[in-house]
This record gives structure tokens, sequence and C-alpha cells, in this order.
């Protein structure tokens, strides 16, 4: 055979990205993207963890007063310090750069410290770091706390643009999944509402005559409504109201009681049953007083007020009453 001719292929060598949460601790771990991008990426870190009102000092440089971040979270107020340095540091080279961050406490009036760093902290280190700084508050988002909260499906738009990582198949399947769950629950509490509202137009007595809201307190006991009868009785007295946020078995008890104008001396007071929650949707209490019947008459030259006593288990909750009744003779 003559020479013959040698063909080469050439072939795409096809790489996938290291799976199991690798690929975002190594990136992490080996950050080249500087203090600026570290600050942004740690405030987005923190507002993903449950902190709020985050107000980031000065990412692109400049005096910060000992802060990144400043923030809340539990109602407590935190400073946010961000700690990115390229490749695993000594515990030593840390701890002094936590001990410097700690002083920003006391200088900014606030209550303690989240330290947000790339670095790896064993679970003595963590402890280390916490005892040295007892005297304050102390969060730790450490290189395995932050992959973790990256790799979670509503982060990959975040780990996309600070880390440059795309999602694979199985990450786009559970970002859909987690949205469509979101969806979901979202949809369901809106149809809840649109019951509860419904529930409460069925529930109104046929003829409004006057409508009184506001909020109750676990002060014992709240005025809800209330009605003059100067010159004219009121008759067939009815009474719906709507408490939102209220469950069954708060132990709030309504009361209806007429009281003379002069000294408001109670002379009548009649205990309707307890408010057991007639209905209970969306996390609101809708109940007619009473279930059957009517309330009663306020005599003229006389006042009536509903009343509810709420056993220090209303604090917190809005409620709307609507009052029906006829002008007597």
């Amino acid at each position: 055979m003559g020479s013959g001719t040698h063909i080469t292929r050439k072939t795409k060598n096809m790489t996938r990205r290291r799976n199991d949460g690798s690929e975002t601790f190594a990136r992490l771990a080996n950050w080249t993207r500087g203090q600026a991008a570290a600050e942004r990426l740690a405030a987005q870190l923190l507002r993903m963890d449950g902190f709020t009102t985050i107000d980031p000092s000065h990412p692109l440089g400049g005096p910060d007063g000992l802060k990144d971040v400043i923030c809340k979270k539990d109602e407590i107020k935190w400073v946010g310090a961000a700690y990115f340095p390229r490749g695993q540091k000594s515990f030593k080279t840390i701890a002094a750069k936590f001990t410097h961050d700690a002083a920003g406490v006391k200088n900014n009036r606030v209550d303690g410290l989240v330290f947000v760093t790339n670095q790896e902290l064993r679970l003595g280190e963590r402890k280390q770091l916490e005892k040295s700084a007892s005297e304050i508050e102390v969060e730790l988002l450490h290189l395995e706390r932050i992959a973790s909260i990256l790799d979670s499906p509503q982060c990959y738009g975040i780990r996309l643009e600070f880390l440059d990582i795309e999602m694979t198949k199985e990450e786009q399947l559970a970002f859909i999944a987690a949205r469509d769950a979101i969806i979901e629950q979202r949809q369901g509490a809106l149809q809840e509402d649109v019951m509860a509202v419904q529930q409460a137009v069925n529930l109104l007595p046929e003829q409004v005559t006057a409508v009184f809201t506001g909020s109750l307190s676990n002060a014992g006991t709240a005025t809800i409504a209330a009605l003059d009868a100067f010159g004219k009785a009121k008759r067939n007295v009815k009474a719906s109201v709507f408490i939102s946020g209220a469950t069954d078995g708060l132990g709030i008890t309504p009361h209806w009681s007429k009281t003379t104008h002069n000294d408001l001396t109670t002379f009548v007071e009649q205990t309707v049953p307890s408010l057991g929650a007639q209905h209970a949707l969306a996390g609101a209490v809708i109940e007619n007083y009473p279930p059957t019947g009517h309330l009663g008459d306020v005599p003229e030259d006389c006042q009536g007020q509903l009343t509810i006593d709420s056993n220090g288990n209303d604090s917190g909750l809005t409620y709307i009453c609507y009052l029906s009744y006829e002008e007597g003779g």
C-alpha cells in the first residue's frame, strides 16, 4: 500500500462544572472580584438570611466607620462586615479581622456584628470567635453557610451575577418547582382572602346603618361600637363584627350594654356567646351578635355600646363593626 492519509479528529472537551455544591464553594473560596463586589454580595446574602432595612456604606471605597452594612433582624440592630480574601487564611488572621470589625458595634451604637466571609470556619473556631465577643450579638455567615444559601433555588440569580455559575438541568427543575410552589401558595392565600370578604358580606345585617373601625389592644376591654338615642329610641339593633388576624380559641368575649346618658352607669348588660369563630377564613373571625334575633333596643335618651373583653389575647387585631337598627318613635 502506498503512503496513506492520516486523519486527525479533534474532539471538544465537554466538561461539566463541579456538582454537589463544589463549584460554588470553590469560586467563593478563590474570590477575585474585590471588596466592592464582596460587600454587595454580602448585602444580598443578609437579605436572603432574614435581615431587613439593609443600608450599605461605601462599597466603592471611603471611610465607613467600621461598618460595611447596617441592618436589622429580630428587632436587633447589626453592623455587617464583609471579609472576602483570595484563598484560605490562617485562623489568627481571620480572628484579627473579626476583632477589628467587632469594634464597629460600639462605634455605631448597635447590638451585634454579622460577619460575612468566604473563609472556612470549623465549629471550634466559630465558638472561639463568638466567645471573644461575648458582650455583643454575633452571627457568622461563613463559607459553607453562604455557599448553601447561594445554592438554593431563590438565589440562583445572585449566584449567576457574582460567581458566574449557571443553572444545571437539575437546578432548572428545582427553580421551576420552587417558583410554582410560591405561586400556588399566594393563589391559595388570595382565594382565602376573597372567601373571607364574601363571607363577611353575607353575614352583614340586611341594612347597615353605621360602621365602626379600629384596632384592639390587650388592655382588657375595648368599645368597638356605640349608639346614642337622643330624642328617639334605637330598636332592633343588630351587629356584625369582622376581626382580622383572629383565630379560634382567642377567648374574646363580646358584651352588649345599655347605659344612661348622664353617668354611663350600666343598668342592663347582656352577654352573648364567646367569640367562637362562626366562620374562620384567612385568619379572620366573623360573628353576628347575637347569632339569632337582635341585641335589643336602646331606649330614648340612653346610650348603648358593644364592647369586647379580650383576656389579653387580641394584641394587633383590627376590627370592622357593622350596625343595623331602626329609628323608634
